[in-house]
């Protein structure tokens, strides 16, 4: 499996809120690119796709509460220096 998600052994993946939020931007264009058409499956993947963009937003929120978490912990020493918790 290709990682996706920035750690130790990938350090130019992706942070996951960035990850999530470029995601949200990518669904909003796709609504964007079909908000015109007015049938029945258009309107179905746009409730999706909405759906979708409001997971990922709660995905940012939670992962916004891991790093504030792990901040009061101590600094950020990247994916390559000292964890904070863990291994």
């Amino acid at each position: 499996m290709k990682q996706v998600l920035m750690s130790r052994t990938n350090t130019a993946g992706w942070k996951l809120e960035e990850l999530a939020a470029q995601l949200r931007e990518e669904l909003k264009i796709k609504n964007e690119n079909i908000a015109d058409d007015e049938s029945d499956t258009a309107k179905q993947v746009t409730g999706n796709n909405n759906l979708i963009i409001s997971l990922l937003e709660q995905i940012e929120r939670l992962q916004l509460l891991s790093i504030e978490a792990c901040d009061a912990i101590g600094p950020n020493n990247g994916p390559t220096g000292t964890p904070r918790i863990g291994k």
